[in-house]
This record gives C-alpha cells, sequence and structure tokens, in this order.
C-alpha cells in the first residue's frame, strides 16, 4: 500500500500541473488519464511477484548444481554421523621388575607382595630383563639374626635401565622396617612410591 501511495501522488500532482499548462482540453482528458495512471500503479505490485516466481526456478538449479552429486546425477546423501565416539586409546603401563637379594623369609615375602602388587596393578606391566624399565632392587636381611622370622629390614634402590647391557640409571633409594603382620601394606607402599617415580620420569620411558 505504501508503494502504491509513493506511485500515485506524484503522477496525480503531475497530471494537474499538466492540466493548467493546457487550459480546458486537457482537463476534460483528466479522468482517463487519472484511470490509467491507477492502473499503472497497482500492475507494478503484482509483477513483483511474477518476478520472484520466475526467478525461483533458476536459483533451485543453482542450488542443485552446486551440491555434491553421485555419478547418476542425484544429489549426494549426508556423511552420517558416527553412532559412538571414538575409543580412547588405553593408558600405556609402565614396565617394571622387581629384583631381591637376600635370604631371610620375611624378606622373601616382602619381595614376594611387592611382584604382586606390580603384576595386579592397572598402573604397570611386568618387564623382561633386556627392555626399558624401572628396576626396584631390594635387599633384605633379618632384623635380629638370633630370632627369626620377627621382623625384617630392607633398603630399596630405584634405577632406569634401558638394556641389560648399558648403564643404570640411579632414580632414588630408600630404607624401612617391616613384621610379618605389615608385609603388605609395605608392598603397597613401595609399589605406590614406584608409580611416582614412574611418572616424574616418564620421559625416560617414551
Amino acid at each position: 500500500m505504501r508503494e502504491f501511495l509513493r506511485t500515485i501522488v506524484p503522477f496525480r500532482s503531475s497530471l494537474r500541473r499538466a492540466a493548467r499548462s493546457f487550459g480546458p482540453c486537457a482537463a476534460a482528458l483528466w479522468p482517463a488519464a487519472a484511470l490509467l495512471g491507477l492502473c499503472v500503479a497497482l500492475a507494478v505490485p503484482c509483477a513483483a511477484p511474477a518476478r520472484a516466481a520466475e526467478a525461483a526456478p533458476a536459483v533451485q538449479a543453482q542450488t542443485q548444481a552446486q551440491a555434491p552429486a553421485t555419478t547418476d546425477g542425484a544429489p549426494a546423501p549426508a556423511k552420517a554421523l558416527p553412532d559412538t565416539p571414538a575409543a580412547t586409546p588405553a593408558p600405556t603401563r609402565v614396565p617394571v621388575r622387581v629384583e631381591r637379594t637376600g635370604t631371610d623369609a620375611l624378606g622373601g615375602r616382602l619381595a614376594l607382595a611387592l611382584q604382586e602388587t606390580v603384576a595386579a596393578s592397572p598402573l604397570f606391566r611386568v618387564a623382561g630383563k633386556d627392555a626399558p624399565q624401572i628396576r626396584v632392587l631390594l635387599s633384605t636381611r633379618e632384623e635380629f639374626a638370633g630370632r627369626p622370622g620377627l621382623g625384617t629390614v630392607y633398603a630399596v634402590t630405584w634405577v632406569y635401565s634401558e638394556s641389560e647391557t648399558t648403564l643404570k640409571y640411579y632414580l632414588e633409594s630408600a630404607v624401612g622396617f617391616c613384621d610379618a603382620a605389615s608385609h603388605r601394606a609395605e608392598a603397597e607402599s613401595l609399589a605406590a612410591r614406584t608409580a611416582s617415580l614412574a611418572d616424574q620420569y616418564s620421559y625416560l620411558l617414551r
């Protein structure tokens, strides 16, 4: 409606000026000219939808031309998204080997408990001799020579070994004591310390 008013008002003004310029003859033609202007003004808005309808097939054809097509000419189907996310790689287990020296029975139980803890832990895997690894060197002896089985004292050293024939790298050492009631808890404590050192020196195992 606004387009119509903007079109017809200037046209009526022009006709009135023309009528005043040409006198009575032009005034007689005023109704016919006004009707002609009304028809023109109504035809302009009606032509716009027609032009839009004519342009729609061309736009649709251009869109189809830009879309990827298969070998038979039909538009290629959209790529389907995977139903399940990609699997997360499992964390790398640290290769660990426990080596014990000593003859006391309780020290042997401590070493066995440490080996079992390493083998059962998801953080470690038992390593062979000739492979990059962290070695736990455990040395034990009886606390009292005349009272076997009462307690054991130990010294432990952690080293990094590249292979059986290369020089070992010292990481850390500690000493401790345990008895028959606490040897498993002591083994778990040594395993936890091994995991901490493996994290600290993880660049050696890459």
